[in-house]
C-alpha cells in the first residue's frame, strides 16, 4: 500500500492525527478502530516529510 492510499482509506480524525506535528499525540479509541493503522500511516507520513 502506497502513503496516498492509506490516508485516502482514513477517516477525517485520523488525518487530523496523521497530520499533527506540534508536540506529543494521545490517540485514544477503542478495539479496531484503527489506532494501529494510524499510528503506522502517522510514522510513514513524518518519513516522507
Amino acid at each position: 500500500m502506497t502513503l496516498k492510499e492509506l490516508i485516502t482509506g482514513s477517516t477525517q480524525r485520523q488525518l487530523d492525527a496523521i497530520q499533527h506535528t506540534r508536540g506529543p499525540l494521545l490517540i485514544l479509541a477503542g478495539a479496531g478502530t484503527g489506532k494501529t493503522t494510524t499510528i503506522t500511516t502517522k510514522i510513514a507520513y513524518m518519513v516522507k516529510e
